[in-house]
């Protein structure tokens, strides 16, 4: 009876934990919800042309991560203002396929940077820290061959949505950057995290899988008042 915080505590359950789980805070609005994810936060990865090694040198010159959103309809990028764009200089003693990786990788630029054998080729992945698609990637070159759009040099790592292939968008896209979309009681919020906050007052979800819908239940913690 001394420990009023014991009275306090809410409790989060999901009825499939494969789909979604839940915490509380006590001042969670209790009562049962229905929670369907129709889609998970995803976060953009491209890829560049196959390398015969990853000794092979790229080029030099400077990298520019900017981060975003893309809008098909309109072919235009717009910038996310919390997150500025980072530069990553790339010089003779990185120019390969895997100093790139790793200097993309030491500057903690919002992304980072793998190599993947396909079975005949390896290739440069960049892939988006951040999952939404506000954190939609575009990469511009500042190359020290004189071109900064074409398909050689430092240029190969290039790309802006907006433009076309070969020619400033020389990266593949292997995945899309993608919100989380999840329906409560009917009503369908979309977000950048998989993690939600504002979905019900003093509830966070964690979505990890898409299915149909599944109860969530929050309310107070009686069992621990009675331990």
């Amino acid at each position: 009876l001394n420990d009023i915080a014991r009275f306090q505590k809410v409790n989060a359950s999901s009825a499939d934990p494969t789909l979604f789980t839940a915490s509380a805070e006590k001042t969670a609005a209790l009562g049962n919800y229905t929670l369907e994810v129709q889609q998970l936060a995803t976060s953009q990865k491209l890829s560049s042309k196959g390398f015969a090694n990853t000794t092979d040198t790229v080029g030099t010159g400077t990298l520019q991560i900017q981060f975003g959103t893309y809008d098909s309809g309109a072919n235009t990028f717009s910038l996310n203002a919390d997150k500025p764009a980072r530069s990553i200089a790339i010089d003779s003693s990185k120019q390969s396929l895997a100093g790139i990786r790793d200097a993309i990788n030491e500057a903690n630029a919002g992304v980072t940077a793998s190599i993947v054998n396909d079975g005949t080729a390896n290739k440069l992945v960049v892939t988006s820290s951040d999952t939404g698609t506000v954190n939609t990637l575009r990469i511009l070159v500042k190359d020290d061959d004189g071109n900064n759009t074409n398909d050689a040099g430092l240029s190969q790592l290039a790309y802006d949505p907006t433009a076309a292939a070969g020619s400033g968008k020389n990266l593949s896209e292997s995945t899309a950057a993608a919100d989380a979309k999840v329906v409560v009681d009917g009503v369908t919020l979309t977000k950048a995290s998989n993690t939600v906050k504002e979905a019900i007052e003093g509830v966070t979800l964690s979505l990890t899988k898409v299915g149909a819908a599944a109860k969530l239940t929050v309310e107070r913690d009686a069992g621990i008042v009675r331990n």
